[in-house]
């Protein structure tokens, strides 16, 4: 009878130790997706400035003005920030995006 309890209580131990074996390695991927989504969100973002920059610019040669390419760039981003919120509204974004992040785990979980 004892014997059996030290094996009931070996295997509960190595379930657990198992569990946070598997914890930390699900902890792990999802540190390194954010980190590499974070880097490659950053390079963009500095791409999307220099680019929003230079039509800017551009646009104030073509406008012979100093300020009016800014503020064309400058509203073309207050129309995109509009039309997120009310899509963000009407459909509910934020949830189809959590919604999709969580499928993408239990897909993992299931490979």
């Amino acid at each position: 009878m004892r014997e059996l309890i030290n094996n009931l209580s070996g295997l509960f131990k190595t379930e657990v130790e198992l569990l946070r074996i598997d914890l930390k390695e699900d902890l792990a991927a999802v540190i390194s997706k954010l980190l590499y989504v974070s880097l490659i969100s950053l390079f963009c973002l500095f791409i999307l400035t220099m680019v929003s920059l230079s039509v800017a610019s551009y646009l104030n040669e073509l406008y012979a003005s100093s300020y009016l390419g800014y503020l064309t760039i400058a509203g073309f981003y207050l129309v995109l920030i509009l039309i997120l919120v009310i899509l963000n509204h009407r459909f509910d974004l934020i949830t189809t995006i959590k919604n999709f992040i969580l499928q993408s785990f239990v897909k993992k979980e299931d490979q």
